[in-house]
C-alpha cells in the first residue's frame, strides 16, 4: 500500500473522500482495524494526540458517567455533561468544546440529529452520534447530517477511542481545506490576467476569475458553459484552437498571440500561455489570457507613424531637411522643388554655408541655429529668406530639433514652412494699422475742431491721405439737391499735379453718367487701370480719351441712407494703382468722420439761422409771450402782448413780479410758477383774468397759458416762459358751435344726435319705472316736400321748415322732445302715456297742424304729413330700433297717401326680416355672378338708336328675375352697391367693347352711378381701371348720377365730376327734377347731359304744371349746352311733345323696355 492510499483510504474512512469518485477503494468492518492502526500512528506523528475538551450529551446517567471516566482516563477535558440536547446547543458558544458526544434519542423535544444539525450550521464543532440502534432509517438520518462518526451502544472502548480521535483529526483537515480552498479563491480572483479553465476534451470553459469577466466584458454565469472558439473572431476562431493545441502538444514556453471578442464586438489581443492539469480524471486547459492591446495598437501606432513620415517626407507641402554634425545637407524632401525650383540632388552634399538658396544675410542666422542644434538646442522658430531659383523671394519660418541615434546627436532636422503669404499680410496689417492710425488721428482732430474751420480740416485731411497712400489728388464733392448734382468743395493736389479739368467740377448725369449712377445707388467706383472702365461709360471715356486715364477710387458719403456727396482720389495719369478693398473700406470710414463735421457745420449754422428766427417768430407770434428771470422779473414780451393788455412794455419790463400780483396768486399761477422753476412744464387751459387788477389796462379776458422752463446744458433753468392765448372769441365760438352740435340751425329744434341721446335716457328712465308706462316716438314726414322745393324753391322749402317745427313745438308738452331729425323728417318723443289711444289722440292733433301755407307771392301751398309710430317696450327696447320701426311705419302711411298715419306692427316687422334675408342673398348673388345686364335703347327723332343705359337686373335662384327696385335700396344700405356698381360697370363695358369689335355701330353706353360709390374716394381710378382692362374708349361711356347724389357734398362732388369728366366720359344727370339743386348752381357743374324724371313725363300732355316744368328743363339745358333727354316715354303723345320742345333723346317703354345683351344685339345695326 503506497502512501497515497494510505491518505486515501484515511480521508475515506474519515469521510473527506467519497468512495463514489473512487470505486477502487473498499472500506470493509474487517480492515477497520487496520485502518485504525494505521491512523493512530499517522495522527501521533501530526500532532493530534494532545488531548482537546469534549462535551458529553447523554440523559442516561450511568452512560455519561462511564464515558466521562474513560475520557479523562485517556487525557481528554471534559467540558460538561447535559441530558438534553436544548442545555447543551445554548451552551456552547461559552464552553467552546473541541468535539461533542451525543446520545440520539435523548430526552426533551430536540433529539441529538436535530441538535448537531443546528450546531453544524451554526457553531463548526464536529460531533459523534450515541446510538442503540443500527436500523436503516437511523443510519440515514446520520448520513444526511455529515457527521464525524457514530459510536454504537454497548460501548467498545476501542472503537470509542479511534472514532474520537479520527473525529478530532478530520475536523482539523476540513478547517485546514477550507483555508486552503480560501487561498486558492483569493489567488484566482485576484489575479490581474484572465484566468480560463477549458475542458480539453470538449473545448467547453468550466470556470473564469474576475479578470476574465473585465477582459471579455461578459458576467462569469455567461462566460462558463461557453465553447473557446466563441472568445475568437469567427473568420480566426479554428486556426487559434489549432494554434494553442499545437501549442500545448509541444509543451512550448512562449505565449501564442491571438484576438478575441468581448461582449459589445470590441475587438482585443491577448497573449495566452497554457498548461494541462488533470483533476478528478478531467483533463483541463489552464489558460492564461494577457491583455496586450495597449501594446498591439501602440505597435500598429508606431508603424503608421514611421509609415506618414515617409509620406509626409516625400509629399508635405512643408521642406523638411537634416544636416550632419559637419553642416552638410543628407537629405531633403521632395517638396523643395515646388518651393524653390530645386531638385533634392542640386542641393543634398552642400555645406549649410555654400547654398545659394538662402539669402546672404541669413546665412550667419542659419549657421548659429544649426549649430545650437548640433549641441543638443531645439529652435521654435526661426524666419529665412530664401531666392528660388527663378528668383522669386520666399520666406520661411524654421523649426529645428537634434536629430538622435542611441542617445547620440547625429546632426539636426528641420522643417521649413512657407510664410511669404503671411509676411505679406503682416505688411499688408502694419499698413492698415499706420492707415487707421492715421484715420483716428484725424478723427480726433475734428471733434474739437471750430466749425469754421472744418473746410479746413477737411482740405489738410485728403492732404495727409493723400501722401500716405502715394496719390498726387484727394477731393470731396457734395450733392446739391437743387441742380441734382455733385459739386466739387474739397481738393488737395500735390505741386507737380494739375488742378481740375473744367469736366471734373461735378459729377452730373450730363457729364459723368456711369460714375453719377453708380454713386446713386451708394456704390463705390474702383477703377485701378483703363480696361476697368466698362464700356458704357461712353462719356467717362471721351474725358478720358482728352486729358488721359488716371486711377480713381471714389466711395459715397452717405447720410441716413441718401447720397450726402463722395470722397475721391486720383492717381497719376497712365499709370496703373491697385486698390485693395480694405482700403475702400478705410475710405469709407473717412468719408463718414467728413459727413459728421460737415453735418456739425451745418446743424451750427441751422442753430444760428433757427435762433434768428426764433427771436423773429417771438416778435411775430400773435400769441402774446412773456419771458420771466427764475426771480419772477418780467424780462422780455413780445408784440402780441402789447396788443392783448395794450398797456406799454417798458412799464412793465424790469418792473412786473410775478410773485407780488395777487391776482396771479389767488388763481394759482404763483404756485404753478414755482413748478415750473423745478423742471415741470404746466398748462392751464383756462381761466379769467382782469389786466386792470394787475396794472394793465385792456379787456377782461379769457385765457389760455402755458408755463415751461428753458434750461441750460446742464439742466439747470434759465428762464421761465409764458404764452397767453386770447380764447374769448373762441369760447364764444365753441358755445356756440355745442349749441348748432345740438340743434338744428334752421329750426332751432333739437337735431338727431340729440334725440337719440335724449331717447335712450328715457329709455333707461321708463324701464325703472312701472310696468304699465310706455312712451312713443313719432315719425312726421312732410308729403311731397321735394315738390315743394323744385318747384317754390329751396327758400320756400326752409321757410316751411320752419313754421312747422314752430307748429309742432307748441303743439307738444314742454317734457316731449320735438326734433328735426333730417331733410324733411321730425321726430317727437311722446313721454309718459298709458294708452296707444292717448297716442293716436296726439298724431290726429299733429296731422291738423299741416294746413295751407301762402308764399311771397301769395300763391297756397297744401302741406300734409305722413306719420310713424312705434310705442316702447312693444315695438323695441332700444333707441335704433325704436327710430327705425317708426321710420317704417312712416313709410307705411305715405303709401297710405297724404296726412296718414301708421302704428308699426310685426307685419312690417317681417318686411324688415325679408330685408336682412335679402342681404345675405345678395352677397351670395354677387359672389355667384348672378347679376346680368339688360339694355335700354335711346332714340333721336328720327327713330334712329343713338345710345343705351345699362341696366342691373338679379337672376337669383330663389326669387327669379329681381328688379332693381326690390334690392338697390337694400344694397345701397349695407355698402354692397358699390361693388355692384363696379360689377356692372365692368360688365357694360366689356359687352360694349364686343360689339365694336364685331362691327357694329358704335354706341355710347351709359351707367348709373348711386350715390354711395360716388363718394367713394377711389371711385375715378377703379373706372380707369376698368376701362384700361376691357379696352373701351372713355368716349363711348358715360356715367349717370342723381341729383341728390351731387347735393351731399357739393363742392367735392364738382371736383370728382371733373375728375371722371377728363377721363373723356360724359356725366349726365339722372331723375333731374327730384332733387334738391339749385338752377343756378346747375352751370357749375362739369356735366353733359340732363334727363327729365319720369314723373314729369307721366302728366304730359295735360298736366300744365308738369308741360311748364319739362319746357322750362329743356330751355335750361340747351341754354347751358347740355343735350336733354327724356325718361319714360310711353305714348306717342308724350314723343310728339317732346319733339315739338326740342328734347334730344328719348328711352322709353314706347321703343323698347330694357332687354338682355342677346335681344339688344338683334336691333342694331352694322356699320356703313
Amino acid at each position: 500500500m503506497t502512501y497515497y492510499h494510505i491518505h486515501a483510504t484515511i480521508l475515506i474512512v474519515t469521510g473527506l473522500l467519497p468512495t463514489a469518485r473512487y470505486p477502487a477503494l473498499h472500506v470493509t468492518e474487517c480492515s477497520c482495524a487496520i485502518f485504525a492502526f494505521v491512523a493512530v500512528i499517522i495522527l501521533t506523528k501530526v500532532g493530534l494526540m494532545e488531548k482537546p475538551s469534549i462535551l458529553i450529551v447523554e440523559d442516561d446517567s450511568i452512560i455519561s458517567l462511564d464515558i466521562r471516566e474513560k475520557l479523562k482516563h485517556w487525557g481528554y477535558t471534559i467540558a460538561s455533561v447535559f441530558k438534553t440536547a436544548e442545555e447543551a446547543v445554548s451552551s456552547i458558544e461559552t464552553l467552546k468544546p473541541d468535539l461533542i458526544i451525543m446520545d440520539i434519542n435523548l430526552a426533551g423535544e430536540m433529539d441529538g440529529i436535530e441538535a448537531a444539525t443546528v450546531i453544524k450550521n451554526n457553531y463548526h464543532v464536529p460531533v459523534v452520534y450515541l446510538t442503540a440502534y443500527s436500523d436503516n432509517t437511523t443510519l440515514s438520518r446520520i448520513l444526511e447530517s455529515e457527521s464525524y462518526g457514530y459510536i454504537h451502544k454497548p460501548i467498545d472502548d476501542s472503537v470509542m477511542k479511534f472514532t474520537i480521535e479520527l473525529a478530532l483529526y478530520k475536523h482539523k483537515m476540513d478547517v485546514r481545506l477550507k483555508e486552503s480552498e480560501e487561498v486558492f479563491r483569493l489567488t484566482f480572483e485576484s489575479a490581474v490576467d484572465a484566468i480560463l479553465w477549458i475542458n480539453f476534451e470538449t473545448g467547453i470553459i468550466s470556470n473564469c476569475n474576475a479578470a476574465a469577466e473585465r477582459l471579455l466584458d461578459k458576467k462569469r454565469d455567461t462566460i462558463i458553459g461557453l465553447h473557446h472558439n466563441t472568445l475568437f473572431p469567427t473568420e480566426n476562431a479554428e486556426y487559434y484552437e489549432n494554434s494553442l493545441r499545437k501549442y500545448l502538444s509541444r509543451n512550448d514556453s512562449g505565449d501564442i498571440e491571438a484576438e478575441i471578442v468581448t461582449q459589445q464586438g470590441i475587438i482585443k489581443n491577448v497573449a495566452i500561455s497554457a498548461t494541462i492539469t488533470t483533476i478528478r480524471e478531467t483533463r483541463i486547459i489552464n489558460g492564461i489570457f494577457h491583455d496586450i492591446t495597449d501594446r498591439i495598437n501602440a505597435e500598429k501606432a508606431l508603424k503608421l507613424s514611421e509609415e506618414r513620415y515617409r509620406m509626409h517626407f516625400e509629399n508635405a507641402s512643408e521642406v523638411i531637411y537634416s544636416f550632419d554634425p559637419e553642416y552638410n545637407l543628407i537629405s531633403i524632401s521632395p517638396s523643395v522643388e515646388r518651393l524653390l525650383g530645386y531638385r533634392p540632388e542640386e542641393l543634398i552634399g552642400k555645406k549649410v554655408t555654400e547654398l545659394d538658396i538662402l539669402d546672404k544675410a541669413y546665412f550667419k542666422i542659419a549657421y548659429l541655429d544649426t549649430k545650437k542644434v548640433i549641441r543638443g538646442e531645439n529652435i521654435d522658430s526661426s524666419i529665412y529668406k530664401f531666392t528660388a531659383k527663378d528668383g522669386r523671394i520666399i520666406f520661411c519660418e524654421v523649426s529645428s530639433a537634434p536629430m538622435l541615434q542611441g542617445g547620440k546627436i547625429i546632426g539636426s532636422v528641420s522643417i521649413a514652412r512657407d510664410i511669404t503669404a503671411r509676411k505679406f499680410a503682416e505688411e499688408q496689417l502694419q499698413y492698415r494699422d499706420d492707415f487707421e492710425k492715421l484715420i483716428s488721428n484725424i478723427s480726433a482732430e475734428f471733434i474739437n475742431l471750430p466749425t469754421e474751420k472744418i473746410d479746413i480740416g477737411i482740405n489738410d485731411a485728403l492732404k495727409k491721405i493723400a501722401a500716405f497712400i502715394d496719390v498726387p489728388s484727394a477731393v470731396v464733392y457734395l450733392f446739391d439737391h437743387e441742380k441734382n448734382h455733385l459739386t466739387n468743395t474739397h481738393q488737395w493736389h500735390n505741386e507737380n499735379n494739375p488742378a481740375h479739368m473744367p469736366e471734373y467740377r461735378i459729377i452730373s448725369p450730363e457729364i459723368f453718367s456711369y460714375y453719377w449712377k453708380t454713386l446713386q445707388r451708394l456704390e463705390s467706383i474702383v477703377l485701378s487701370k483703363r480696361d476697368d472702365l466698362p464700356p458704357a461709360a461712353d462719356k467717362e471715356h471721351a474725358i478720358v480719351h482728352k486729358y488721359g486715364f488716371r486711377p480713381i477710387i471714389f466711395v459715397p458719403m452717405i447720410q441716413r441712407g441718401i447720397l450726402f456727396g463722395t470722397l475721391g482720389f486720383y492717381g497719376s495719369v497712365d499709370e496703373p494703382k491697385e486698390w485693395s478693398t480694405e482700403l475702400v473700406m478705410l475710405f469709407k470710414f473717412v468719408a463718414d468722420i467728413f459727413v459728421s463735421a460737415l453735418e456739425r457745420k451745418q446743424a451750427e449754422e441751422d442753430l444760428l439761422e433757427r435762433e434768428a428766427r426764433y427771436r423773429t417768430l417771438i416778435e411775430q407770434s400773435p400769441i402774446a409771450i412773456e419771458i420771466y428771470s427764475p426771480d419772477g422779473t418780467l424780462r422780455q414780451v413780445n408784440k402780441a402782448w402789447e396788443s392783448l393788455w395794450r398797456s406799454n412794455p417798458h412799464e412793465a419790463i424790469n418792473k412786473f413780479n410775478f410773485f407780488k400780483d395777487k391776482q396771479l396768486d389767488n388763481l394759482g399761477l404763483v404756485h404753478q410758477f414755482k413748478s415750473a422753476l423745478n423742471g415741470e412744464s404746466i398748462s392751464i387751459p383756462e381761466f379769467e383774468f382782469n389786466p386792470s387788477i394787475s396794472g394793465y389796462t385792456g379787456r377782461k379776458r379769457l385765457l389760455s397759458s402755458k408755463i415751461y422752463p428753458i434750461k441750460d446744458k446742464e439742466n439747470n433753468v434759465q428762464n421761465i416762459v409764458i404764452t397767453h392765448e386770447d380764447i374769448t372769441e373762441k369760447k364764444m365760438a365753441e358755445d356756440q358751435a355745442m349749441f348748432f352740435s345740438m340743434y338744428d340751425q334752421l329750426t332751432e329744434l333739437p337735431n338727431k344726435e340729440m334725440f337719440l341721446n335724449r331717447l335712450r335716457m328715457e329709455i333707461v328712465k321708463t324701464q325703472r319705472r312701472s310696468k304699465d308706462t310706455i312712451f312713443a316716438v313719432l315719425c312726421l314726414g312732410i308729403d311731397k316736400f321735394k315738390n315743394i322745393n323744385d318747384i317754390h324753391g329751396p327758400k320756400a322749402g326752409d321757410r316751411i321748415l320752419k313754421i312747422i317745427a314752430a307748429k309742432l313745438k307748441k303743439s307738444f308738452r314742454h317734457d316731449d322732445i320735438v326734433s328735426r331729425f333730417d331733410g324733411d323728417k321730425f321726430m317727437v318723443l311722446f313721454t309718459d302715456i298709458s294708452s296707444t289711444d292717448e297716442v293716436i289722440n296726439v298724431v290726429d292733433k299733429t296731422l291738423k297742424v299741416f294746413v295751407e301755407y301762402l308764399d311771397e307771392d301769395n300763391n297756397k301751398i297744401k302741406l300734409s304729413s305722413s306719420i310713424g309710430v312705434s310705442i316702447f317696450p312693444n315695438d323695441g327696447t332700444e333707441a335704433d330700433t325704436l327710430v327705425k320701426n317708426s321710420e317704417s311705419a312712416m313709410y307705411m302711411a305715405k303709401q297710405q297717401g297724404p296726412g296718414s298715419y301708421k302704428l308699426f306692427d310685426h307685419q312690417m316687422h317681417a318686411a324688415i326680416i325679408n330685408n336682412i334675408k335679402l342681404e345675405s342673398e345678395l352677397l351670395s348673388a354677387l359672389y355667384h355672378d348672378e347679376f346680368i345686364a339688360y339694355y335700354q335703347p335711346k332714340y333721336v327723332k328720327d327713330s334712329t338708336i343713338n345710345g343705351m343705359e345699362c341696366l342691373i337686373r338679379w337672376k337669383s335662384p330663389l326669387r327669379g328675375l329681381v328688379p332693381p327696385f326690390e334690392f338697390i335700396p337694400v344694397a345701397e344700405k349695407n355698402g354692397l352697391i358699390v361693388d355692384i356698381g363696379y360689377y356692372i360697370l365692368r360688365k357694360a363695358c366689356e359687352e360694349t367693347k364686343a360689339w365694336q369689335q364685331k362691327g357694329y355701330k358704335p354706341l355710347r353706353v351709359a351707367v348709373n352711378l348711386s350715390p354711395f360709390q360716388f363718394s367713394q374716394p377711389d371711385l375715378v381710378n377703379n373706372i380707369e381701371k376698368i376701362l384700361v382692362e376691357t379696352g373701351l374708349d372713355p368716349a363711348w361711356l358715360e356715367m349717370e348720377i342723381t341729383e341728390s347724389g351731387i347735393m351731399q357734398n357739393e363742392s367735392e362732388s364738382i371736383m370728382r365730376l371733373g375728375e371722371i369728366n377728363k377721363l373723356g366720359i360724359k356725366i349726365s344727370i339722372d331723375d333731374f327734377g327730384t332733387g334738391y339743386s339749385s338752377l343756378s348752381k346747375l352751370k357749375t357743374y362739369p356735366i353733359d347731359t340732363l334727363k327729365i324724371d319720369k314723373s314729369f313725363i307721366d302728366d304730359i300732355p295735360g298736366d300744365s304744371v308738369s308741360q311748364d316744368i319739362v319746357i322750362s328743363i329743356i330751355e335750361l339745358a340747351h341754354n347751358l349746352g347740355y343735350t336733354v333727354v327724356a325718361e319714360g316715354v310711353e305714348k306717342k303723345e308724350q314723343l310728339d311733345f317732346l319733339i315739338q320742345y326740342n328734347c334730344d333723346e328719348f328711352q322709353g317703354y314706347y321703343f323698347s323696355k330694357p332687354i338682355p345683351p342677346d335681344e339688344f344685339e338683334k336691333i342694331i345695326t352694322l356699320k356703313n
